[in-house]
Formats: structure tokens, sequence, C-alpha cells
């Protein structure tokens, strides 16, 4: 089995490289591979990760206020991190599925952009450093792509 997943990763990789243009040089120094994780001890576990999305003026202006055209933009952003992290094993290739217990995403509107800091926490045998970075990075994302859609018109 671990011979199957080996190939998978590596033809993942391969075709992901030739998707972006990439070498046969970088692509033969790309690997890919699962370490176990069942010999550690359960236990609780916490990870944060924070980010920012640079934002114009007139979107600050919008956020502040009370004006959103489209609806409540911070908390559609907000779910989608809450989401990110749940998922996270679906949108990063290799990461474990981890019993996710709880997340926090926070979104806080500075002068020119937005704050975006998620933790996330688990009881299991490993850490959920990457359902939080991912929590944070679809958030900005997500809060990006409505500005560039208009939903700040």
């Amino acid at each position: 089995m671990t011979d199957l997943l080996a190939r998978v990763a590596a033809i993942a990789a391969r075709e992901t490289a030739k998707a972006f243009g990439l070498s046969e040089d970088v692509l033969s120094a790309l690997s890919a591979s699962i370490w176990g994780w069942n010999a550690a001890d359960i236990g609780n576990r916490e990870a944060s990760a924070a980010g920012r999305v640079l934002c114009s003026a007139r979107v600050i202006e919008l956020l502040r206020g009370e004006g959103m055209p489209k609806g409540d933009a911070l908390a559609v952003a907000r779910i989608a991190g809450l989401q990110a992290a749940k998922r996270t094993p679906e949108l990063v290739p290799l990461a474990h599925p981890v019993a996710v217990h709880g997340v926090r995403v926070e979104l806080t509107v500075a002068d020119d952009g937005v704050d975006i800091a998620a933790t996330v926490r688990t009881a299991d045998r490993t850490g959920v450093e990457m359902e939080a970075l991912t929590a944070v990075q679809i958030a900005l994302l997500t809060q990006r792509i409505n500005e560039l859609t208009g939903h700040f018109k």
C-alpha cells in the first residue's frame, strides 16, 4: 500500500509540475512522502496563523460602514476560513485528516487592509498547523475575491 501511495504521489507531483511548466531538473528534485504519526500520543493541540490582505481605501470605508451592497463580506470570509480548516486534507496534498475540535477565525479591519487570524484545536496524534494556515489563506483569498468581483461597488 505504501508503494502505491508513493507512486500516486509521484504521478501527482509530476503532473502538477508539468502544469506549472517546471523543468525535468526541478521535477526530479521534488519528492513527496507521508509519514506515519500513529506512534504519537493523543493530546490537546492548538495552532494559530495570521495574515493580511491589503485593500483600497474605498473597500476599508465600506467595511467599516454599513453600506455593503452585497452583504457582510467579513462574515463570508470568516465562514470560508472555518470551512477550509475542516477541509484541509481535501485542499492540501498529503495532509492527514485530523479531527478538528474547534476553529476560531477573526477578521479585523485595519487602515490599509484586513488582518485575519485563525486558531485551530484538536485532541489528536498530530498538530493542526496546516489547518490554521489553510483557514487564514482561504479567508484572505475570499476577501480578495470579494473585492475583485465587485462585492464592494
